[in-house]
């Protein structure tokens, strides 16, 4: 069991304060699609279309949860959306607020989003702090319900913090292995945000090993010089070539 499990969840509290940041870590940010994503390789004349679409989604989405404003599955979605549009501050606030109904109601599965998206936002916002507390709940509900897409997301996060705040490269690869393996029989977004910081981690460590995962993104990317992006594949890529240059460079010229 990971080292953030416990037996009971913890209370969140407190104020969010901080701007949005953008290292490496900003990679598990593409599991909401950014809008504004500073490692997009190739900047999409479709991206104000895509910005667009997705305030028409939330609109909706927010219309549907004035009739049951705890539903799990649009709740996510919502926090989805507003993430991919930047706003952090708007998802942390509201996932500290729906949390403890989650828990009051026993509502596992809320629970579980709740913390995952909660944590992706204090990533965002660099609040160190704070990822704990949300890596541990969200740990505990991960035993409680059965949603590969939260705990692949929830592995990445912990891959992201142990390295990023512990300098624990081999407890934060574990964790990215354990959340692609989990994913590797759904090849979506979150497989190739996995696989990306996979080989992101090896190349910190100058470990050339990080080259095989370099080339499971890269025949996913869109071709360098093409002006529209793919679903999530492009967006991992131009971060992975931005600050994995060489084993990405190595693998185009093959």
């Amino acid at each position: 069991m990971p080292n953030f499990s416990q037996n009971t969840p913890v209370s969140p509290g407190g104020k969010l304060s901080g701007s949005v940041s953008f290292p490496w870590r900003l990679l598990v940010l593409l599991l909401a699609g950014i809008a504004f994503s500073p490692f997009k390789l190739f900047p999409s004349s479709a991206q104000n279309s895509n910005i667009i679409k997705r305030e028409q989604e939330l609109d909706s989405i927010r219309k549907r949860l004035e009739n049951d404003p705890y539903d799990a599955g649009l709740l996510k979605n919502a926090w989805l959306l507003e993430s991919g549009l930047g706003n952090f501050h708007k998802v942390a606030e509201e996932c500290r607020r729906v949390y403890p109904v989650a828990v009051r109601n026993a509502d596992a599965r809320l629970a579980f989003y709740a913390s995952v998206m909660a944590g992706q936002s204090h990533i965002a916002l660099n609040h160190a702090d704070s990822i704990p507390l949300w890596l541990q709940n969200a740990f505990f509900w991960s035993s409680k319900t059965d949603d590969d897409w939260a705990e692949a997301a929830l592995y990445n996060m912990a891959g992201i913090h142990a390295i990023d705040h512990e300098a624990n490269y081999v407890k934060g690869i574990s964790y990215f292995i354990n959340g692609q393996r989990l994913m590797e029989n759904d090849t979506s977004r979150i497989y190739y945000i996995l696989t990306a910081n996979l080989a992101l981690a090896c190349n910190f460590r100058n470990d050339t090993s990080g080259l095989s995962y370099a080339k499971v993104v890269y025949p996913k990317s869109v071709i360098r010089h093409a002006v529209s992006a793919s679903d999530g594949e492009n967006e991992a890529f131009g971060h992975l070539a931005r600050f994995c240059p060489h084993p990405v460079s190595r693998y185009a010229s093959t």
